[in-house]
């Protein structure tokens, strides 16, 4: 059965999407540079990212029941080969035109999306439970390693040879991501089901799970009130109010991602410590933190150097703690929803996601006109101190 084959795996399924985060990661951060560079508009390329990533964002609940009756070993295959010869047709052009780009982009975007999914179904099928959450902590490792390293390389190569280099750079890693998960030793576990795996029956599911849907509604929470806080809050306090340089607004910034990756080396070591019993003391005392540093951002103005070393040394801690919240929140989904049931659950997880981040963004950024960036950060994350107190978290 899936479970049975161990940490070989695992190690393939991991590396395949290390590889395919390091392929996404280029397209995407030197996508947006080629679109102003060959539209010229700020409003255009808004209008561009707009349009490819709101249908295949709209598709994403009905992927689920897809994931539960495909082979999903073989759609992550699908998905990573059917990515590169994307990026290789694109190649065929010598400046690809912008409405094939635009085209291309939103299967790229749903490809994704589908590759998300199955893989942390996929994960939870050939991984022992009681392994999940180190492995999770070695997953969560290599996505932020990628995110950090990628970017800033995705952008130099840009600059130094341009967006057919980055194509085929990509071409490369998606193929090289689908040879290697084409090793992964996997034996479909069955699954029994009375009908064929519906969305409406998911929504049925999770609505009727109290736990469950509690942590569902608290994530999208967070979604929606803190995940903003790079977009809207950081440059309004950083550089608006206290204007710092953009040197030393990155150093600050940056610090949140130290703080992921050095929780997931502790988490891969320290699974045994169950940091689920302690959920809600680690989002209160996360949240806490970052209400703190929104109240004292006005108190200390006059003493900036202060101010960032607190800013810095918070966003240590609230790297790390954000990791020791999600890394067992997932291990968690992944073992008590039903394998019948999760690719449904992740869909909607996904989806709803992607729903709420960007009106949180944009509710965010006229609360920040009306109080200030510093107010409305500390009024986001009172508002999820008193949820977290509010719903029933996992014992």
């Amino acid at each position: 059965m899936g479970r049975a084959v161990g940490g070989r795996a695992a190690a393939l399924l991991l590396a395949g999407r290390t590889v395919s985060r390091f392929g996404s990661s280029f397209y995407l951060v030197a996508l947006p540079l080629y679109v102003l560079e060959r539209t010229g508009s700020l409003g255009a390329s808004g209008l561009f990212f707009t349009l490819t990533s709101l249908p295949p964002l709209l598709a994403v609940p009905f992927l689920g029941p897809l994931v539960e009756r495909a082979h999903r070993k073989g759609l992550l295959i699908l998905c990573d080969f059917g990515a590169s010869a994307l990026c290789a047709l694109l190649l065929l052009f010598p400046g690809p035109p912008l409405p094939f780009l635009l085209a291309g982009t939103m299967l790229f975007h749903l490809l994704s999306h589908l590759f998300e999914i199955a893989s942390k179904v996929l994960f939870s099928e050939l991984c022992p439970p009681e392994r999940l959450s180190s492995l999770n902590g070695i997953k969560s490792l290599l996505d932020h390693g990628a995110a950090v390293l990628a970017p800033a390389a995705g952008a130099l190569l840009f600059g130094l040879c341009g967006f057919r280099a980055i194509l085929l750079l990509c071409a490369l890693a998606y193929g090289l991501s689908a040879l290697q998960e084409c090793f992964i030793p996997y034996a479909p576990r069955p699954i029994q089901q009375a009908e064929p795996p519906r969305l409406r029956a998911g929504i049925r599911y999770l609505l009727g799970r109290r736990e469950l849907f509690s942590l569902f509604l608290l994530v999208m929470a967070l979604n929606f009130f803190v995940a903003n806080s790079e977009e809207i809050i950081f440059p309004g306090i950083l550089v608006e109010l206290y204007q710092f340089p953009e040197s030393r607004y990155g150093l600050a910034v940056s610090a949140s991602t130290a703080g992921t990756l050095l929780a997931s080396l502790f988490l891969i070591r320290a699974a045994h410590l169950r940091p689920l019993e302690h959920l809600r003391a680690l989002f209160l005392v996360n949240s806490a933190l970052m209400a703190a540093l929104g109240l004292a951002a006005p108190l200390l103005r006059s003493v900036p150097k202060l101010y960032f070393v607190l800013f810095f040394t918070f966003q240590l801690l609230i790297g790390w703690l954000t990791a020791c919240i999600n890394v067992p929140l997932i291990s968690y989904f992944q073992t008590r929803v039903p394998l019948e049931q999760q690719g449904r659950f992740f869909a909607l997880l996904a989806f709803f996601s992607g729903i709420l981040i960007p009106l949180g963004i944009s509710y965010t950024g006229v609360l920040a006109d009306w109080l200030g960036p510093a107010a409305a950060y500390a009024c986001n994350n009172l508002c999820v101190i008193v949820l977290v107190l509010l719903v029933r978290l996992p014992a």
